[in-house]
């Protein structure tokens, strides 16, 4: 996590930890994913805004929704169910930061559609 930091700061470029992000936008899931789709860094606030607007369940259905047809191999299913599976055991406040950080790694409007979707949609 260090080199991390490390790379993200140098030069013009600082950002800061998941926990410096404070709530912004309005509290709507879906809005949450399809900013995510076009500026990931951009939606994490717009999703700690939901789920303390609207709890996490919104927003974990919208994350299945988008897995359900936009996932392209087995990596994206074992993701997002670790992902749901810890939310689940998390306190909400950390639960919300874990989405709000993960959003870049899942699926999302603007992707292609995944191919056993196509087959489903035929």
């Amino acid at each position: 996590m260090l080199a991390q930091r490390q790379f993200f700061s140098r030069g013009d470029i600082a950002l800061g930890g998941i926990e410096t992000l404070a709530p912004a936008g309005t509290g709507d899931a879906a809005k949450v994913f399809a900013t995510a789709g076009e500026a990931p860094l951009q939606a994490a606030p717009l999703a700690l805004r939901a789920a303390a607007d609207g709890g996490l369940l919104p927003l974990q259905q919208q994350l299945r929704h988008w897995l359900v047809r936009k996932a392209r191999e087995h990596h994206d299913y074992k993701f997002a169910a670790a992902l749901i599976e810890e939310m689940d055991l998390a306190h909400p406040e950390v639960a919300s930061r874990m989405l709000a950080a993960s959003l870049g790694y899942l699926c999302r409007p603007g992707q292609p559609d995944g191919e056993s979707w196509k087959a489903a949609t035929a």
